[in-house]
């Protein structure tokens, strides 16, 4: 009797999937909870020889099936995934596959916000210094198409999703990091300590393990940590092996110990928040180089200065996208839960105008109102959880001004409005919505291009005015 994999997810993840199992020779079959004819003329077309079920899969067989490879989008209570259990058969992700067949060192990072970032600069990092450098995973490239790569290290972002279909008995990351905890998924995973505890599967077996001495639930990650610790936080660092801020040369530095490595004010990515993204990819980098028998004296290596001083972030993650009439606009449409908008809010030290609001996914909000009660001075709401939101908000800052729209291009304009009093002062208008984009857009992606070109209008006078 054949026996087939069977690919559950028919997207991108998926898609890598079907990828990886043609080159390697392994039979195959797909199915979707999704019935989308679009989809199925992708399959079609690139494995033309795979069988497709798509829809209910309540009656799906599965008497011929090895092991079922679920994408990161397909709920682990799915019917059809605990009857595979039930049977015996194995339940697989794209990363756990990916990792059991990799033969070369690999980082790992996950976390509530942050990751992405992150992971791109220790990329940018370690090629910096010659190091044949893949980067992917739930950012960028699949996991299993950074196979068909030549490299000497793997730099993973791994998402929650990928986490908890990932067995890690056998695995022995060369250093991983939790960057930080906070609301998210929760209509998935239950509870904030059930999130916690997927995250920090990537440091059971880590050779390194890079901790937040900033966030409780990271730090107590630390007593349970498997190899050496190496720490990293906004205070001056304590023991030389750990990352910090340092006041040096009449600033801030990104030190490690006493020594410091590049002044705060030079980093091409904006923000505090983003200063503790540095210092998170400066440990992983140091333990990578210490792992792997190179001297953590690189990290002063003019090379490595140049990278952080060059690097500008990722699209619709903290990066600016105009400037006007005194009000700087910044996307950071990524933040899409409130963890991720709470630190975006946090790394400004100016008067703030936050643009928020869409799909809640049943988040307490009320660390909004926190964060803002700094340098917030003003706030505009827009989508389906936008009454919810101004609820946590008023309860807390009952005279913060708060404008309701129906569009990025009302919500640009109302925050310029707000903001232009404290423009002298380097006033800050933030996209940082706090929640899910589909409610009015294709993706938050769509919803970070639709605020720049808002923005672009705003501040391009009409033809013929100068």
């Amino acid at each position: 009797m054949n026996r087939y994999h069977l690919i559950l997810g028919m997207g991108n993840s998926g898609q890598s999937v079907a990828r990886y199992f043609t080159r390697t020779g392994q039979p195959f079959v797909a199915a979707d909870t999704r019935d989308d004819a679009a989809l199925r003329a992708v399959w079609a077309e690139a494995f033309a020889a795979c069988s497709v079920t798509m829809g209910d899969l309540t009656a799906l067989p599965l008497s011929e099936i090895e092991s079922v490879i679920v994408s990161p989008g397909i709920p682990l209570a799915l019917p059809l995934v605990q009857r595979a259990k039930q049977l015996g058969i194995p339940v697989r992700g794209d990363v756990d596959l990916a990792l059991h067949a990799l033969d070369v060192p690999y980082v790992l990072i996950t976390g509530a916000n942050g990751k992405s970032t992150v992971t791109a600069l220790v990329g940018e990092l370690l090629r910096a210094l010659g190091v044949k450098t893949a980067v992917g995973g739930n950012f960028g490239t699949p996991a299993l198409d950074l196979l068909a790569q030549k490299a000497e290290i793997w730099v993973l972002e791994v998402s929650s999703f990928q986490l908890e279909s990932t067995d890690f008995t056998d695995l022995s990351p060369t250093a991983a990091t939790v960057l930080n905890i906070s609301q998210d998924h929760l209509d998935r995973h239950g509870d904030l300590t059930t999130y916690a505890a997927i995250k920090e599967t990537v440091l059971h077996r880590a050779c390194v393990s890079v901790i937040n001495r900033d966030d409780p639930m990271v730090w107590a990650m630390a007593q349970r940590a498997f190899g050496k610790t190496i720490t990293f936080g906004a205070t001056p660092p304590e023991g030389v092996q750990n990352f910090g801020l340092l006041e040096h040369a009449g600033g801030l530095w990104l030190a490690r110990g006493n020594t410091p490595i590049f002044p705060a004010a030079e980093l091409g990515i904006f923000g505090e928040h983003n200063q503790m993204n540095a210092l998170a990819a400066l440990a992983l980098v140091a333990g990578v180089l210490e792992t792997q028998g190179n001297l953590p004296a690189q990290l002063t290596d003019g090379r490595i200065a140049q990278v952080l001083r060059a690097f500008s972030g990722l699209p619709h993650r903290a990066q600016r996208v105009g400037m006007g009439d005194g009000v700087t606009f910044i996307d950071d449409s990524k933040a899409t839960n409130v963890g991720a908008a709470v630190a975006a809010i946090a790394g400004q030290t100016t008067p703030l105008v936050l643009i928020a609001g869409g799909q809640g996914k049943g988040q307490d909000f009320t660390p909004l109102a926190q964060a803002l009660s700094a340098h917030g001075v003003g706030l505009v709401l827009m989508g389906q959880d936008q009454a919810q939101l101004a609820e946590a908000v008023k309860a807390q800052l009952p005279k913060l001004p708060v404008r309701y729209v129906n569009s990025m291009h009302q919500a640009v304009h109302a925050a310029a409005e707000l903001a232009a009093p404290y423009a002298s002062a380097g006033a800050l208008v933030l996209l940082a919505p706090a929640c899910a984009s589909l409610d009015m857009f294709e993706s938050y992606i769509d919803r970070g291009l639709q605020f720049a070109a808002a923005v672009q209008a705003l501040l391009t006078p009409p033809e013929g005015q100068l």
